[in-house]
């Protein structure tokens, strides 16, 4: 068996180590935004928010200009798409 001195095995402990969190990185769930479904009129960033969570199940909303008009949507925020 091969013996290890100190400083190598620390040395592979902290590339183990680095290589676990770059992968752990990877392996989080993006959010996503989209526009709400249902809000209708125009957008209120409190209410926004509040219609997303209570009705579309999103974690946050926001005021958000549309990438079609020059007109302001509510979009919803999301853990994961």
């Amino acid at each position: 068996m091969v013996k290890l001195n100190k400083t190598t095995f620390l040395a592979l402990l902290f590339c183990f180590l680095i290589i676990a969190a770059y992968e752990m990185q990877l392996g989080e769930a993006k959010p996503c935004t989209k526009l709400s479904k249902g809000w209708r009129g125009l957008c209120a960033p409190h209410k926004c928010s509040s219609y997303c969570i209570h009705h579309e199940g999103a974690y946050h909303g926001a005021c958000l200009k549309n990438h079609h008009s020059k007109h302001y949507g509510c979009y919803c925020y999301y853990r994961h798409c």
